[in-house]
């Protein structure tokens, strides 16, 4: 998590030291105003902007990856309709803001798929974390980033790598 939140930063960090650097040759007020209306719309916390990678980080230091990405899918489809009807009409700005109500509504439409991944991924990958997560029954749903799940399953443990095993086969 802590080389994506660094990845993700790079875009904001790279565009500021790039507005910066332009300035010099482009002096224009216009200029400076259109380069940062879109380095803080890219900071809005609505998928695939920067601002939802960041705030999906931020949201997984607390809950399980279904339900923050669940949650950042929901947020950012009211944020992207709010932005549809509340903004005044132009063009550009309502071009950008229908192409990620577009984008955020595929990928709700995706999310089984996105977690599939996830779960495969952790199956695929011999990555073994230092905190241990424990889950009761089968709800694979709480499975979190950063920590190795213990799946209880009546009447022992079940190490996360024997369970994803059992999972796939099936």
């Amino acid at each position: 998590m802590k080389e994506e939140f660094l990845i993700t930063c790079m875009g904001p960090i790279f565009q500021i030291i790039g507005y910066f650097f332009l300035s010099h040759f482009f002096p224009s007020p216009i200029y400076r105003s259109i380069h940062l209306f879109y380095l803080c719309f890219n900071l809005l916390p609505i998928y695939p902007l920067d601002g939802s990678k960041l705030y999906l980080l931020l949201l997984e230091l607390v809950f399980s990856f279904y339900s923050s990405y669940r949650f950042l899918l929901l947020f950012s489809l009211v944020f992207a309709v709010f932005f549809v009807i509340w903004t005044p009409f132009h063009l550009t700005f309502l071009l950008m803001t229908l192409f990620l109500l577009k984008k955020v509504i595929e990928e709700l439409f995706l999310l089984q798929y996105t977690f599939s991944k996830f779960l495969l991924e952790r199956y695929l990958t011999p990555v073994s974390y230092h905190h241990y997560y424990k889950i009761k029954n089968r709800n694979i749903k709480k499975m979190k980033r950063e920590k190795t799940h213990l799946f209880y399953i009546a009447p022992h443990w079940l190490h996360e790598k024997e369970f994803l095993q059992k999972w796939f086969d099936k």
